[in-house]
């Protein structure tokens, strides 16, 4: 428990060092900001233009689509502020030897890496999120419980355990083969099937998303709950995540004892 409060702790302070060295140029911070909250914005655009061109998505309205594209942008705006620098600081651990210093420090490896991925621009589509969900909830004249709010910040809790259990399998792999490339897109493709309503799907990647690689976690069941439209579904999805997560450390302590120090 200790650890785990000096971990927190840490990501604190990274997180507040890597705002004021942003913010000592002002402009250039605010105008990161407002960019990247107006590129967030283009994927509900995108969404509504192949909706209309689609004639729908099966059981889905524009509105409901809107507050869907609006969990989502909240989904990538909490992920991008958590995570959002750890793939590139990995591998420039793992390229420039950087790691073997990680090795001597009091605290686990994973927890120091874990905790140095802020990204503070990942702030603005976290506002372009919330503004988008507000005008659906508006829209679509949803009354909100407390319990919905609860299960939404739950859903989100595990959809963070769930990109941790994927960061870590993408650092493991990265402590084997050094250089990445391809793999990491192929990594951003894969997660790329969050982006939609399970329902488009064929019933095989539908399987995918909600079982296998439960990202219907991160906006399609926030999405439901908020529609009041939540099924048994999401238990096995919660269940996958946890078992993701326990396997990538699994994953890590395999990889961590195989390194054989810079160049692999």
């Amino acid at each position: 428990m200790n650890v785990l409060v000096d971990l927190l702790r840490l990501f604190y302070l990274n997180s507040k060092m890597k705002v004021l060295r942003g913010i000592q140029y002002r402009f250039d911070f605010f105008l990161g900001l407002f960019v990247a909250m107006g590129l967030s914005s283009l994927g509900p655009i995108i969404h509504y233009l192949i909706f209309i061109k689609m004639k729908g998505y099966p059981g889905w309205n524009l509105n409901q689509i809107i507050l869907f594209q609006g969990m989502m942008l909240l989904w990538l705006g909490i992920k991008d502020l958590l995570f959002g620098e750890i793939r590139e600081n990995m591998e420039a651990l793992i390229k420039g030897g950087g790691f073997d210093r990680l090795l001597l420090k009091p605290y686990p490896v994973l927890g120091i890496i874990m905790v140095d991925g802020f990204y503070y621009q990942g702030v603005g589509a976290v506002i372009a999120g919330l503004v988008v969900i507000m005008i659906s909830i508006k829209r679509l004249a949803l009354i909100i419980s407390l319990w919905q709010i609860g299960a939404v910040v739950g859903l989100f809790c595990c959809g963070i355990l769930l990109y941790m259990a994927v960061t870590i399998i993408y650092c493991s792999i990265a402590i084997i083969i050094v250089h990445m490339g391809r793999l990491s897109q192929i990594f951003d493709r894969l997660l790329e099937f969050s982006r939609y309503p399970v329902e488009v799907f064929a019933p095989w990647v539908r399987l995918i998303a909600v079982v296998m690689i439960p990202v219907a976690l991160w906006g399609y069941f926030p999405a439901q709950t908020m529609l009041n439209r939540l099924n048994a579904a999401v238990f096995i999805s919660i269940f996958s995540c946890l078992l993701i997560f326990i396997l990538s450390i699994k994953l890590w302590q395999f990889c961590l004892k195989r390194y054989t120090s810079a160049g692999g």
